[in-house]
């Protein structure tokens, strides 16, 4: 069993602050005065090599926050860009992270592959009211000016919060292969068939429900964040090495 700790302070790191000025013109100004600091905890469990089975469990604890100085009131950035001074768990964040990788041996020249993970959720925005809001927007022709109208418009208010994420993710990945070597075994060779993300169609990771933005109609089947590929993803190939 393996246990490893790390700290890690970010400095110089790049972020983009972005304003739009009066005629919708972007200001892109890159800064590469950004502040990091990164801390965590590694856990590896291993089974050795054997001949039947073998394997490990891993698990990591990760937080990290960034600061942009100079970033405050931008309209959007990348890499971050907008919070100013106030540190901040980046949009990609995650807790904790399991993998539970196990390969099966039936016989010699045959193993299957397989990876069950589960990492905790992702920051999303936290909704604020009970539902979407209306708002008017005029809607401009101008080869039409009997087509100039006002429409209604929906929108749901949300604000920052860390706290508020996705539910958990589970990934599994299985994988067939069937190895062998030429007769001096200098040249070994791998033939598998994979499938990633097998409980792609039995589940995803969820946030905040999605609504219309035309009739404030909200969706109670289905959730509007996706943060993994959404269905299972086939493949084989061969493997060759001397």
């Amino acid at each position: 069993m393996n246990i490893e700790g790390y700290y890690k302070y970010v400095y110089d790191r790049l972020y983009v602050p972005i304003n739009f000025n009066d005629a919708g013109k972007p200001d892109v100004r890159p800064n590469f005065d950004g502040d990091g600091r990164i801390w965590g905890i590694d856990l590896l469990l291993q089974k050795t090599q054997s001949r039947y089975w073998d394997g490990w469990i891993s698990y990591s604890f990760n937080w990290a926050k960034y600061r942009d100085p100079d970033g405050g009131n931008s309209d959007m950035g990348l890499s971050g860009g907008i919070n100013g001074d106030d540190w901040y768990f980046p949009s990609y964040h995650r807790f904790h992270n399991l993998n539970l990788v196990l390969n099966i041996k039936p016989v010699p020249k045959f193993n299957i592959y397989t990876r069950l993970g589960f990492a905790s959720g992702v920051q999303i925005s936290r909704r604020i009211g009970g539902g979407p809001r209306s708002y008017p927007v005029y809607v401009y022709h101008p080869d039409n000016p009997q087509g100039n109208k006002f429409i209604e418009l929906f929108y749901w208010p949300a604000v920052q919060d860390e706290n508020n994420r996705t539910t958990p993710s589970l990934p599994l990945d299985v994988k067939f292969s069937i190895l062998g070597s030429n007769h001096n075994g200098k040249v070994l060779y791998e033939l598998y068939a994979a499938i990633e993300n097998v409980l792609g169609l039995l589940y995803s990771a969820q946030g905040n429900t999605s609504f219309n933005q035309y009739t404030g109609e909200v969706d109670t089947g289905s959730m509007s964040a996706t943060y993994e590929i959404p269905i299972p993803i086939p493949s084989f190939g061969v493997k060759i090495s001397y």
